[in-house]
């Protein structure tokens, strides 16, 4: 028991000796925390540091994107935060013991590790079990307290490094504090281009900016259709001092100045594209002006992106999205003319569609585009344009009364994009409404007829819109001693039905025969006749006449013997022309040379010719005297039948086979077959034409005959009124009496 009461004292006689040396150790402890904290926060400012320079440096230089500012700070974080965990955390994290203390202490400052870890350890030996002498124990801790007592621990610190590090942190400090001093804005720009996101540019010599392009960062840009940029290198920047902005590049761009940032106009411009999945294109803006810049960028017909680089400015990519013109579907016209009530539709089908309204006619413009619009419009050159009123997205109409002639320019703008319309036209014009165009015509007779005359007429009439009436208007001037009588009359006419029902017609051919015999007209009268129609016009009707046809009122005896002089006339050709056929025949009696055989052809010809165009004049004369009543009905059939009819007849029949006979010997003079039947053909010519020419010798004698009767008859007709007057005269005078 003894030796226990002396162990406890030895321990505690010693525990002053070792509270003294855990004192000096947490001393140390803390000194070492200290340390390992002041290096944590070097490296961690130095990290700071070093990435707020490289940042600085590479964004000034490189003009950093933010995705890859994005990037490089996301990897630097990664990397500060390695540091800060190594250097900082992790170290300053380490529980440091008493013997720790004395291992660390060991490898500074060799022996002094060891007589601490004694000064603590050893009395362990002698505090419950007595494992070693307690006066050893006692006198080797005394030793060795007593040695650490006069050892420096301070020298075991790296007082250099300790110093190096402090005057990293003050130089970097004061470095980065001047930076900042001295320029606030570049360091405020920093912090917000790398820590905000933001994309406010650096400080830039030059500014450039699309024309046209806003902030929308996209261009619309007709489809198959080229497109020319403008960029302007003197932009005006808006805002106020602090802050400036510039739009016009996709995106707003911010600029912080006290002062509105100046331009300096770059020596080119350049773009670059990708058209669809080709390759990249590049070209030169061409420069215009002062500070623009004119690029044109061939026909777009897939969306492509560019970017536009000058100076030391850039912005892009811009989206360049095709899109289709608005454009003119359809347009419908519905007018309504004057003083009617149905309601006429057209449709407008391209600038060289012909619209034409007569004044004061109502009109409804109806329009659709093909895209949805925002707006549509019309513009007149001259006057003033309707207003279009909008139906929905595709669909405009307007109303107009018509009183001039007016083309209009169609303005369209599409909902999407604003994109403008081509120009397009649309022509209406005034139409005049003409007064009816009429022209008549006689046949048959010539400008000498009988008072028993029937006149056939040929009466065409037009008029724009409708003709409402037709007739025939007659004057006659009948002869007078003193002045000649003038009397007119109107003969209305019977129009024939439009097309539809109701409807007037536009142009009528008319036949029909005016007979003189009912209006008792006496030889010496002249008579004129024109055919006159109206239409119906709601401004008031207007009337057009055709031409006169003017006629001679002449006695049948002298018309008649007009008549005959004529055919005589045409008697002396005929005769003229059997001469030629019997000198024909006679020629034909010998064989005749190859140019005599055509010149048989050729006199043949003539002939026919002649004979054929007697017997159309006689049938003229003999119209004629059918519509003036000349002669009597046999007279008339009898040189239908025996004259007309019969050189018809020689002129189908021998005279055409002798046409063909000639022909042959023409072609083989000494062949006897087509010369015997030409010869045979030429002979009955001549004896038909005999007979044709005796015909009308004799028609002629029948004339006169009959002609000679009536003569008889109407001195006898004219003797027996005379007795019949002076009969009543007398016994008028006797009953007087």
């Amino acid at each position: 028991m003894s030796l226990a009461v002396d162990t406890r004292g030895i321990v505690e006689a010693l525990r002053p000796r070792r509270d003294a040396v855990r004192r000096r150790l947490a001393a140390v402890r803390r000194r070492v925390r200290a340390r390992l904290l002041l290096s944590g926060l070097a490296w961690t400012w130095g990290a700071l540091f070093a990435f707020a320079v490289l940042s600085l440096a590479a964004d000034w230089l490189l003009r950093l994107s933010l995705p890859v500012r994005l990037s490089l700070a996301g990897a630097a974080g990664a990397v500060f935060v390695g540091v800060v965990w190594r250097r900082l955390i992790s170290p300053l994290g380490v529980r440091l013991n008493d013997l720790d203390l004395a291992a660390l202490l060991d490898r500074r400052c060799p022996g002094v590790g060891q007589r601490v870890a004694s000064v603590l350890q050893l009395p362990k030996l002698i505090e419950e079990r007595v494992w070693a002498s307690p006066g050893m124990v006692q006198a080797a801790v005394l030793e060795h307290a007593q040695a650490l007592e006069s050892a420096d621990l301070r020298s075991a610190f790296n007082h250099k490094a300790h110093r190096r590090m402090l005057l990293f942190i003050a130089v970097t400090g004061m470095a980065a504090a001047g930076f900042a001093y001295r320029f606030p804005q570049t360091t405020a720009l920093w912090a917000r281009r790398w820590f905000t996101g933001s994309n406010e540019r650096w400080p830039q010599k030059t500014y450039l900016i699309l024309s046209g392009l806003g902030d929308a960062g996209r261009l619309l840009v007709p489809r198959g259709e080229s497109l020319l940029i403008e960029v302007d290198a003197q932009p005006h920047f808006t805002g106020q001092p602090g802050v400036w902005k510039l739009a016009g590049r996709g995106e707003t761009l911010s600029v912080r100045s006290m002062e509105r940032p100046g331009t300096t106009v770059p020596e080119s411009v350049a773009i670059a594209y990708r058209p669809g999945d080709g390759p990249v294109k590049q070209g030169n803006f061409t420069h215009y002006s002062d500070a623009l810049f004119r690029y044109e960028i061939p026909a777009v017909s897939e969306p492509l992106d560019f970017s536009i680089t000058g100076g030391d400015d850039w912005f892009g990519p811009i989206r360049l999205e095709p899109i289709d013109r608005p454009g003119v579907k359809s347009i419908r016209i519905q007018a309504r003319r004057p003083g009617r009530d149905e309601v006429e539709t057209h449709t407008a089908e391209g600038a060289d569609a012909q619209l034409l309204f007569v004044p004061d006619t109502e009109l409804t413009l109806d329009l659709t585009a093909d895209v949805p619009l925002a707006a549509a419009n019309l513009s007149a050159k001259e006057g003033t344009a309707p207003t279009l009123k909008r139906l929905d997205a595709t669909r405009y109409t307007t109303q107009w009364v018509m009183k001039e002639a007016q083309t209009f320019q169609i303005g369209l703008v599409s909902e999407e994009g604003g994109l403008t319309s081509k120009p397009y036209y649309l022509s209406i014009g005034l139409l005049i409404d003409r007064e009816p165009r009429v022209s008549i015509r006689s046949s048959g007779v010539g400008r000498r007829v009988t008072p028993q005359a029937r006149i056939p007429l040929a009466l065409h009439a037009a008029d724009d819109f409708g003709l409402a009436t037709l007739a025939l208007e007659m004057e006659r001037a009948v002869p007078k001693e003193e002045k000649p009588e003038t009397k007119t009359e109107h003969i209305g006419l019977d129009l024939p039905a439009g097309a539809s029902s109701g409807a007037l017609s536009t142009d009528v051919d008319l036949q029909t025969t005016l007979s003189l015999s009912e209006r008792l007209l006496e030889p010496g009268t002249l008579l004129k006749l024109r055919a006159q129609a109206t239409d119906d016009r709601a401004q008031g009707a207007q009337t057009g006449s055709s031409r006169w046809l003017t006629f001679q009122i002449v006695t049948p005896e002298e018309l008649f013997y007009e008549i005959l002089m004529r055919q005589r006339a045409e008697r002396a050709k005929f005769g003229s022309a059997l001469e030629s056929a019997k000198a024909q025949s006679e020629t034909l009696a010998t064989v005749p040379s190859a140019d005599a055989a055509f010149a048989l052809v050729r006199k043949h010809q003539v002939i026919a010719r002649q004979v054929w165009q007697v017997a159309n004049r006689l049938e003229v004369t003999l119209t004629e005297m059918e519509l003036n009543d000349l002669g009597s009905s046999q007279a008339r059939e009898l040189l239908r039948t025996k004259v007309i009819d019969a050189i018809r007849q020689m002129h189908a029949e021998p005279m055409t086979r002798l046409r063909v006979a000639l022909d042959s010997v023409a072609a083989d003079p000494s062949a006897n077959d087509p010369l015997s039947e030409a010869r045979e053909l030429a002979q009955e010519v001549v004896d038909q034409m005999g007979k044709i020419l005796e015909q009308m010798a004799q028609w002629e004698n029948f004339v006169d005959v009959l002609n000679q009767l009536k003569a008889i008859v109407k001195l006898q007709s004219g003797v027996l009124e005379a007795t019949e007057e002076e009969k009543k005269k007398r016994t008028q005078e006797l009953f007087d009496d």
